[in-house]
């Protein structure tokens, strides 16, 4: 087993005894790109919970130190994809909700809540084997699909999605170099009463509700920030697949804590036309959320962490994860 694939096992197993400590560099890294609050919220009943209940944190929020990588020349190899690009817009964040609001009126969606969500993620990989370390990075997303049940059962799937160079200008990718798009590559059961949620019941409606779901998986009850909300809707979508009624009341929450920035219009990982919304959680310093919602349908449809100050090797900027939902079967 390479050191990737150990290093992750001794992070994701509490009671493993092949556990070692991070080197100092490694845990400086880890101390400011963590949210260790972030990882309680999911309060996981046992190890063999953590990859379902802490699905969105383990898929797109556990950014992990990464080597300083090189091409020929010395010039500082990409280690993430590239950033969105946005075009500025004119109208107000107040505008932008409020139509996404109306299109959600007329869009299809789910009539109730259902449990489990499908999305595709990406994350920033650990590599400390500095030979390797200086090999171009292939950036592996994979799709998680979870489905669980009133009594707590359910099920975890992760596949592999299509692979692509952090470089855009290297543009071939061999076989040998990533897992075929949708290659198996785990699959988690959980019998009756293993699955750990704040609570099986399917959330309501209402802009209360939503408000209500949202501090149960840690928001802040009074005065939360838009980063705020925006870390709670991450950790919501990754258990639950929301009707529009409920996407628009979590709209009204961002809008209703102020501190939002529009980005303006771009194209998504998965060529969707969609509005990006920029907050920074007080609960992970050195990052701002990206909330991406769909032009067409006003859906919320990903969620993007990037860097707002250096943390060598990263630089601000650097998209450190994603996570993308509407993902087809």
């Amino acid at each position: 087993m390479d050191d990737l694939d150990a290093r992750l096992r001794d992070l994701r197993s509490p009671e493993s005894d092949r556990r070692r400590p991070l080197p100092d560099r490694a845990e400086r890294h880890l101390k400011a790109l963590l949210s260790e609050d972030r990882m309680r919220r999911r309060g996981p009943r046992s190890s063999r919970n953590i990859l379902a209940t802490t699905a969105t944190a383990f898929v797109a929020i556990m950014i992990v130190v990464v080597a300083v990588l090189r091409i020929d020349g010395g010039t500082a190899q990409a280690l993430t994809p590239p950033a969105l690009e946005f075009t500025s817009d004119e109208q107000g964040v107040g505008d932008i909700i409020g139509e996404a609001i109306m299109s959600l009126e007329q869009s299809s969606g789910p009539q109730q809540p259902e449990r489990g969500s499908r999305h595709l993620g990406w994350f920033v990989h650990i590599d400390m084997d500095e030979d390797t370390a200086r090999a171009p990075v292939v950036i592996k997303p994979e799709i998680i699909d979870l489905k669980w049940n009133k009594d707590l059962s359910g099920a975890q799937t992760t596949t592999a999605a299509e692979a692509y160079w952090a470089d855009p200008r290297i543009q071939t990718l061999s076989d040998d170099m990533a897992p075929a798009p949708g290659t198996l590559l785990s699959k988690v059961t959980f019998e009756t009463g293993e699955f750990a949620v704040p609570s099986a019941s399917l959330p309501g409606q209402s802009v209360p509700d939503m408000h209500e779901l949202l501090v149960s998986l840690g928001m802040p009850i009074v005065e939360p920030g838009a980063g705020d909300v925006i870390e709670s809707i991450d950790s919501a979508m990754g258990l639950w697949t929301l009707t529009n009624h409920q996407h628009a009341g979590l709209l009204q929450l961002l809008l209703d804590a102020g501190d939002l920035e529009l980005l303006g219009a771009t194209t998504d990982r998965l060529r969707r036309q969609v509005v990006g919304l920029r907050a920074e959680p007080a609960s992970f310093p050195g990052t701002a959320r990206v909330l991406l919602v769909s032009m067409e349908t006003g859906r919320i449809v990903g969620i993007e962490t990037v860097r707002t100050t250096d943390e060598p090797p990263l630089k601000a900027g650097d998209v450190v994860a994603y996570n993308l939902w509407e993902v087809s079967e």
